[in-house]
Formats: C-alpha cells, structure tokens, sequence
C-alpha cells in the first residue's frame, strides 16, 4: 500500500470511528442523563433508539475498543463483530421506526384529540420486537460464521470484519430498507401535518417551532439511511470510505438534535407540568424529538 493511501485510509478510519463513538456513547450517555431527571419527559421509543444506536456505533468499533484494528483479530472476535455489523442495521431500523411511529401518533392525537388508548400493546411491541429481531439475526450470523468460517474476513476499508458472501448484507440491507421507507412515508405525512398546522404551531411558540425543526432534520437522517440501504442492495456500487463516514453520521446526526432540545437544560430544575400550554401541541417536544 503506498504512502498517500495509507493516510487517506488513516484519516478515514479516525473520522469513522470519531463519529461512530461520538454519536453512540453519547446517547447513551443523553440516556442517562435523561434518566436521572424526572422532570425531562421521554418516551420509552426513544430510550430505546438511542440504546440501539450505541449499540450499533459499539459493533462498528469492536476492533478499536479491543485493541486489534491495526493486527489480524482472533477468529472468534472477529466473527462476533462480523454478526453484530450485519444485525446492527436490523435493530436501528426498527427502533428508528418505532421512535418515528410514536412521533406520528402523538402529532396525530394532538392535531385530532383521538384517542389512542387502545393501542398501548401496540407500543409495547415497538420496544420489544426490535430488539427480539436483533437477538435471532445476532444468534444466527454467529452459527452461519461456525458454519462457514472462511466467510469471515477483515473489511476491504480495514474498519471491521464482515462476511466475504454478499448474502447477510443484502438481507441486512433489505429488512432495513422496508423498515426506513415507511419512515420515510411517516416523514412525509408529518410534514404534510405540520405544513398544515404551521400557523397554529408558530402561535404556540418556539418550543413547537423547534420541535418540527427536529422533525425534518431527523427526517433527512432518514433518507440519508434510506440512500444507504439501497446503495449496499446494488451489486454493481462497490463501497466506499465516503459510503461508511455517511453512516458514521447518522448517531452523530441523533445526537445532535437530541442534545439541543431546550428542556434538557430548562426542564431538569423546574416543574414541567407549571410550563405547559394549554394546547396538546406543547406535549410533542418534550415527549418525542
């Protein structure tokens, strides 16, 4: 490897891994925070999302964190990070959908005053499954790497290992694509709502105002994914260092917007319910993005 590419790939892999780590042990670290105040209202949705995604920036940087990025990893480190990488797409898009679902519920119960009692199983399923899902993907990659042990290999970027047969991404990348593209059609449907109620949120005050801020932002962060899904789905793109900084973004991307809501830093020391409005409309910041 001559000299100019062995920098490049250098300068690549430490903003990968500076984004990956940023973004997910700073969630977790949100979540916490988060957790420790009674006052910051959160979904149970979006602890779960910002879990997920630590998980996921974890699995990305397994080597790192071991101390085996720059030497041939162990076999059996190395196929565990090959089965965390394929199945870390199946649970962020599915708690990214969960998360985004229970932001269209609430706008809509708000907007409409429907009542949405009944379906309280259905949000216990938004937590559960994905994370049920990610446990059999997990469990199944690791018996397919036991099973066919020269499939496992060291990334062509260097980053991590995955598998050497396309057939685990593209059923990573597949599971993942459905899951993005309803949010996708979600993010839409917000939008149309929020365009809709633009006068009634702007009256509110900047709280609503921020909040649809969030909403369309994080809705690029989508479509970024959706991009990316459809990018590993196509044989004929080979990817690329810039194809794995753009998913390096995406936790980075939910910790942004997720550290900026205002009630982090206003919420932790005063009684919420005394700084509502008396619209619906305030509940959606402080309870969803």
């Amino acid at each position: 490897m001559d000299a100019p590419h062995q920098k490049e790939l250098f300068i690549s892999s430490s903003v990968f891994f500076a984004l990956q780590l940023t973004g997910g042990l700073g969630l977790s670290l949100l979540a916490i925070i988060v957790a420790a105040f009674p006052n910051v209202n959160r979904h149970p949705t979006w602890f779960s999302f910002c879990i997920s995604w630590s998980m996921s920036a974890i699995s990305y940087s397994l080597l790192l964190l071991a101390g085996q990025k720059n030497r041939a990893p162990i076999f059996q480190l190395c196929a565990t990070q090959a089965a965390l990488v394929y199945s870390a797409p199946v649970l962020t898009g599915m708690t990214t959908f969960a998360m985004f679902f229970h932001v269209y519920l609430t706008i809509h119960t708000a907007l409409t005053k429907a009542d949405l009692s009944r379906i309280r199983g259905l949000r216990k399923l938004l937590i559960i499954t994905p994370y049920a899902s990610w446990t059999i993907s997990f469990v199944a990659l690791l018996v397919f790497s036991a099973i066919k042990p020269d499939y496992v290999q060291m990334a062509d970027n260097g980053y991590y290992c995955n598998f050497s047969t396309p057939v685990p991404k593209r059923i990573s990348a597949s599971v993942s694509f459905i899951f993005l593209t309803a949010i996708v059609a979600f993010e839409g449907i917000i939008t149309v709502c929020l365009y809709r109620q633009w006068r009634r949120l702007s009256t509110i005050g900047p709280k609503a105002v921020n909040m649809t801020i969030r909403v369309l932002i994080f809705g690029i962060g989508a479509i970024l994914a959706w991009i990316l899904c459809i990018i590993y789905l196509i044989p004929v793109i080979v990817a690329s260092p810039s194809i794995d900084i753009i998913l390096a973004i995406l936790p980075f991307l939910g910790l942004i917007i997720f550290a900026t809501q205002s009630d982090l830093y206003h919420g932790r020391g005063s009684n919420r319910a005394s700084s509502m409005s008396s619209s619906k409309l305030t509940e959606i910041p402080s309870a969803t993005l």
